[in-house]
This record gives C-alpha cells, sequence and structure tokens, in this order.
C-alpha cells in the first residue's frame, strides 16, 4: 500500500508535432500548408501518427497559427499557440510538455516537415521503449546517424519544461546516455525534411509512391 505501481504495457504515448516555424528557405510560402497531392504537407505526418497506437496529438503551431490550424480543422487532434515561437524549437517543446495530460508514460517528438515517417516506423520505437529496463528514450538511425521522431520517457519531461534556445530536447542526449536505445532503420525518412521547392517536389514524388504502394519509405531494422 502506497508504493506507486508500474505503468502497463502498451505505454500511453502522446505524439508533440512541431509546426510552428516560419519556412524561411521556402520563399514566401509555409512549407507546411503546401499541397502534396491534394493534401498540406504536414498532415502527411499527421495521418501516420493517428494510424498509430498513440494516444494524444499535440501540434503546436506559431507561424500563421490560424493557417495551419485551420488546415487541421478535421482532424482529432489539439492545437496548441505558442506566441515565442520565434525564439526557437525549445519554446514549442515546453507548449508541448505543459500541455500534456496525466498518465502519459512518453511523448514522441515529431517535426512537421518530415512527412515520410511511417506509422510503421511510429510502432517500432514505442515497441523498444520500456524505462524500467533502461530504455527511456529511443532514436532512430540511418546508417549510424541519428534522426526523428525521438521517444521520451516522462521521467525527462521536467528537464523538457526547462529547455531554451534553438537546439531542442537533443541536449538532454549528453545528460542521459545510459538511458538512450537507438533503433537502426533502413529508410532515410528519419533525416529527410523539408527545407526547399526543390526538396519538396522531391518529397511529394516519394509520398506518392508510398501513396500507391510501391514506395519504400517505410521499415525499420
Amino acid at each position: 500500500p502506497g508504493r506507486e505501481q508500474p505503468m502497463s504495457r502498451p505505454w500511453p504515448i502522446a505524439a508533440i508535432v512541431l509546426a510552428a516555424g516560419s519556412s524561411e528557405r521556402m520563399g514566401e510560402s509555409n512549407k507546411l500548408l503546401e499541397q502534396v497531392d491534394g493534401h498540406p504537407l504536414l498532415t502527411w505526418v499527421i495521418d501516420e501518427i493517428l494510424a498509430s497506437t498513440i494516444t494524444n496529438v499535440f501540434v503546436v503551431t506559431g507561424f500563421e497559427h490560424k493557417r495551419v490550424e485551420t488546415a487541421l480543422d478535421d482532424y482529432p487532434i489539439t492545437s496548441l499557440y505558442n506566441p515565442d515561437f520565434s525564439t526557437g524549437i525549445a519554446s514549442s517543446i515546453r507548449t508541448g510538455i505543459t500541455n500534456l495530460p496525466e498518465g502519459i508514460g512518453g511523448v514522441m517528438v515529431f517535426l512537421g516537415d518530415m512527412p515520410l515517417i511511417s506509422r510503421n516506423l511510429i510502432g517500432e520505437l514505442i515497441l523498444r521503449f520500456d524505462p524500467p529496463a533502461g530504455r527511456s528514450i529511443i532514436v532512430p538511425t540511418y546508417r549510424g546517424r541519428r534522426g526523428n521522431p525521438i521517444l521520451w520517457s516522462r521521467d525527462l519531461f521536467d528537464k523538457m519544461r526547462n529547455l531554451k534556445g534553438d537546439r531542442g530536447a537533443r541536449t538532454l542526449f549528453k545528460q542521459h546516455k545510459k538511458l538512450i536505445y537507438e533503433l537502426p532503420v533502413m529508410t532515410q525518412s528519419i533525416i529527410k525534411d523539408v527545407d526547399t521547392p526543390d526538396g519538396l517536389a522531391a518529397i511529394g514524388e516519394q509520398l506518392k509512391a508510398r501513396k500507391r504502394g510501391d514506395g519504400k519509405t517505410s521499415g525499420s531494422a
């Protein structure tokens, strides 16, 4: 009596999708709202998250937040406006962490401009998540390079609330090396983001291929 019981699996996992940036390298357009096969770029990763076992999805907005939120009107997600988005990615992570509901065991942090992330990859990361066994930070890697999304245990939420600047939660890696579990994957999706119009066009073709069922944008080990 009085002892906290360990969480039963499956762990209740939430998602924070960072969608507050100003897309400076895309010119005048907001890359997250650029159409890919008839759908805003941002919605591709959200569709995959919603198809996974993740329980709550929070999208942190900033630049053109009303336009972004309108594009997500039909999605069962919670939009969170970060008025300090211009100070860097840390402020958006803080916004997301601060609004997580009670009972969440971990949070997976996504970048809104990485649309090739698949539901299969999300599932593989969650399968490796086991804080009592020391696997509190699950990081996908491609040929030794760490990518996104990253899954964090609730034990680290307080430290994530105190992040500052534009380096994000990766600044916690050095302090918690023993808690990191790296998952090697066979797909570049974990390191592919959209920064330029040419990059958008290339990723758009890959997304269309995946939709047809003949693309190899998913996969893990």
